[in-house]
């Protein structure tokens, strides 16, 4: 019986060990992960909106509010999505290369996904917001 209790407790040290090491490995990921992402999808896009502005690039102002919307939808989304499918391999991975495909002015994703999927449904949508955000300000949330 002793011998058994000690390779159970040498199995158990051994994968409490494996365990540990791969839960601190995928944590460490997700952090980097979400720095990258946060990085790439919010503090470079904030410093060129900065720079077009000081500049007085007029001309780009649209593509900036494009983007921002198109940022701003896809944030509470992925509240959902970062609970339901972040388990999925490479979903960070993913996610870092959405918000690359969505920044690049060469690709201009954020154009596509905005003209194809958020402006059309705003547009249909546009009267119930606007009451909703009507009520809204009456109880001085000041939207």
């Amino acid at each position: 019986m002793k011998i058994l209790k000690s390779k159970f407790r040498a199995l158990f040290s051994s994968f409490y060990a494996s365990f540990t090491n791969f839960s601190l490995i995928d944590m460490s990921m997700r952090l980097l992960s979400e720095f990258v992402s946060n990085a790439l999808g919010y503090l470079l896009p904030a410093y060129v909106t900065y720079s077009k502005i000081q500049a007085g690039a007029k001309d780009s102002y649209n593509r900036l509010l494009v983007f921002w919307i198109v940022m701003a939808c896809f944030s509470v989304l992925e509240l959902f999505g970062d609970m339901l499918i972040s388990w999925l391999p490479l979903y960070y991975e993913s996610k870092i290369c959405f918000i690359v495909w969505l920044s690049l002015p060469g690709t201009r994703g954020a154009d596509k996904l905005y003209d194809r999927v958020i402006s059309p449904y705003l547009n249909e949508y546009e009267e119930h917001i606007d009451a909703h955000a009507e009520i809204f300000s009456q109880v001085n949330l000041h939207i």
